[in-house]
């Protein structure tokens, strides 16, 4: 029966989609959202437009919160936001009025994609507010959504969107929220996912930090900034804490005349360099050196003797701050 399935429909529908000039990801694709994949529920396809930001390599995180959000809390979205993108973390959200929206406000501030999950088509701007918002996400980043073309922003497609929102990311901040705010939604998806939660505090007299501070209270982990937020996923998501160090910036940051003398140092010396901005393994250390591998793991066995590096689960070398 499904041999002989007519697809005539399944076909018009693709030709409007590339008409619009959206794509397709499917759940079969290599481009979909591995951890997507792995929630109980993904969706089977997700609408795409913008430009393509591959969420299989780096670390996702996302942030949303109230839609009547204080100064505090637009504030707090967007520094932490744009601090996080600066270091190549992609800033997922759902981009609703108030925190989501500052959240994707910060990561275009910093020039980094964000990508935006909607709860209606893409060809339904909501809400109407957000339109030139949802332009810009698209010339950097991503705007996707598991409704097709035309879809109207129904009530339940929010919760439903939220899901979406937390299987992407390895984790989940929460910047103010009352009790009954749909950012609690996320965050009890997320922990249903085994994601991380982080909440960022807030005025223990404010109606719409109610939600995060009890977040907080119950085992959620309290977000302060940015570097704290990195630094909590360096030992579970090395590789893609590597690949965040920045979009288009090397590993090895120095001024002009150490850059110039860099090709001069020892192989040892240039790993300890490498180093410095967080974990690596043989491979990425060669892919930045170009040292041969045999070398790389020389250097590293010597390192590791004398005390100055130290070797974590996966084949991940880090400084010893002790040395």
């Amino acid at each position: 029966l499904l041999s002989k399935k007519d697809l005539t429909d399944a076909n018009k529908e693709l030709d409007k989609i590339l008409s619009f000039g959206a794509f397709v990801l499917t759940i079969d694709s290599p481009d979909y959202p591995e951890v997507l994949r792995e929630i109980y529920d993904p969706p089977t396809v997700l609408y795409c437009k913008g430009r393509f930001v591959d969420m299989n390599k780096r670390l996702c995180i996302s942030v949303v919160g109230t839609r009547k959000a204080t100064a505090y809390g637009k504030s707090c979205a967007k520094n932490l936001s744009k601090a996080l993108s600066s270091q190549g973390v992609i800033i997922i959200s759902g981009m609703a009025l108030g925190i989501d929206a500052k959240a994707h406000e910060g990561a275009l501030d910093a020039g980094a994609p964000t990508v935006a999950v909607i709860g209606s088509g893409l060809d339904v701007v909501y809400p109407p507010a957000n339109a030139s918002l949802m332009k810009q996400i698209e010339e950097t980043g991503l705007v996707m959504s598991e409704y097709p073309l035309g879809s109207s922003p129904e009530k339940f497609h929010f919760p439903e969107r939220n899901r979406i929102i937390s299987g992407i990311s390895q984790g989940t901040i929460v910047i103010e929220a009352d009790f009954k705010s749909g950012s609690l939604i996320t965050a009890k998806s997320a922990t249903d996912q085994g994601r991380d939660v982080f909440a960022v505090p807030g005025n223990i007299n404010s109606f719409y930090s109610k939600g995060t501070n009890a977040l907080i209270r119950d085992g959620a982990k309290m977000a302060l900034d940015a570097q704290d937020i990195i630094d909590d996923f360096k030992r579970n998501y090395t590789e893609r804490v590597l690949n965040s160090v920045g979009f288009d910036e090397p590993l090895y940051v120095g001024n002009d005349e150490e850059a110039d003398n860099f090709e001069d140092i020892s192989d040892e010396d240039k790993i300890l360099e490498i180093l410095k901005a967080g974990p690596a393994n043989a491979d990425k250390i060669y892919e930045i050196t170009g040292i041969d591998i045999g070398s790389i793991n020389s250097a590293l066995l010597l390192l590791e003797l004398k005390g100055a590096v130290i070797k974590s689960a996966g084949g991940y070398y880090e400084l010893n701050t002790k040395f």
